[in-house]
């Protein structure tokens, strides 16, 4: 496209001054903007026209829409290109806001654009929380914190990981592995990301009437091969009653969490070993015996004991086989009680683990009252 022909605006949020600057043109009676990328190769200049490969057609990354609340304000979201850099390998790296009026989160898309203009969808994400990985690469501050790119100071630590390599968290709550657990560096922090390149969180917190839920990412550490262990933590509150289940997540050493993960519902000490510290607040590192309490209901044969905090129950047969109880969700709990009033008065129900015993086959029978 020559310069006579060329009648689009320079996007103003570009303020780089190399690598090329985005445009947008609106199209005449039509709801699309075309994106253009004017960038000067050999001191000659080229306007590119970005576009879908498939079709041939623009691709329109800005949109804005809203609609009335009902309660005289006005709803909205907005999505608009933002900034273009061209890269060492002569593609480009593109970058959208998204903004909305009914959440303070500022989310953004990175597309990466080959040299002809067509867009490489496979390398590109629409949900990027921490857009100051890539301001090097944009070559400008884009989150407007005062730097172009990341320091030490936008990671906050995890205080739960308490060993080797340090669980790191961004202002969005994204994640992150320090493998010298040194956070005063950040050249060797790699980002935990699902298969497709996008940030994760685990990190949340709901409050209803009388109930709590919690979640949050509790540990990170590095396996033999290379690999690494996540803990993810969920709490759940009803009342007095509390309940937590674990989420353990292998994440690859490039960083790519596989959703093939193990859920452990009641005691999480046998993973224990893998992060190298204690998990569940119960004192030990791992399943210790001495740490768990005898049934005394079982007075004979094989000894029912129990976690105390977990609520886990294990056989003891006295000869040093040490067996702990679980299903097909983890370890199973069925040590309760509950008190409630229904507007038509009080209840209660409890439940108790009793005794166990082995049978003539070799399996077990659990007495529970």
């Amino acid at each position: 496209m020559t310069s006579s022909t060329f009648t689009a605006s320079k996007v103003e949020t570009d303020t780089s001054e190399v690598g090329g600057w985005l445009f947008r043109e609106q199209e005449d009676g039509a709801n699309r903007t075309d994106l253009y990328i004017d960038v000067y190769i050999n001191s000659v200049p080229y306007i590119i026209y970005i576009k879908d490969p498939g079709s041939g057609q623009n691709v329109d990354f800005d949109h804005y829409d809203e609609w009335d609340e009902g309660d005289g304000t006005t709803g909205w979201m907005k999505d608009e290109t933002f900034a273009v850099e061209r890269q060492a390998d002569n593609s480009y790296l593109l970058v959208s806001k998204h903004t909305k009026s009914f959440d303070s989160e500022i989310s953004w898309g990175v597309f990466s654009v080959a040299s002809d203009g067509n867009v490489d969808w496979g390398n590109s994400d629409n949900y990027v929380l921490n857009i100051a990985k890539y301001e090097q690469r944009l070559n400008q501050d884009l989150d407007g914190d005062g730097k172009i790119g990341e320091s030490a100071a936008d990671y906050t630590k995890a205080v739960s990981d308490t060993a080797g390599n340090a669980l790191l968290k961004d202002k969005s709550n994204g994640l992150y592995i320090d493998v010298d657990g040194n956070t005063a560096t950040t050249d060797d922090v790699i980002a935990i990301v699902d298969d497709m390149g996008q940030s994760l969180s685990f990190d949340f917190s709901d409050v209803g009437d009388g109930w709590k839920n919690n979640q949050e990412a509790v540990a990170v550490e590095v396996q033999g091969d290379g690999s690494y262990k996540l803990a993810v933590k969920m709490t759940d509150t009803f009342g007095a009653d509390e309940q937590v289940m674990w989420d353990i997540w292998n994440v690859s050493s490039a960083g790519v969490l596989d959703w093939m993960g193990e859920h452990v519902h009641g005691s999480v000490s046998k993973y224990e070993d893998y992060f190298n510290q204690d998990l569940d607040g119960n004192g030990s590192i791992g399943i210790s015996q001495a740490l768990l309490t005898t049934k005394t209901t079982d007075t004979t044969g094989d000894i029912l004991k129990m976690d105390a905090i977990s609520k886990s129950l294990y056989i003891d047969d006295g000869h040093g086989t040490f067996i702990e109880i679980k299903d097909d969700w983890g370890t199973p709990t069925f040590d309760f009680s509950h008190s409630f009033d229904d507007g038509f008065g009080s209840s209660s129900n409890a439940s108790e683990s009793i005794a166990v015993e082995k049978q003539g086959d070799g399996t077990y029978k659990l007495a529970i009252k």
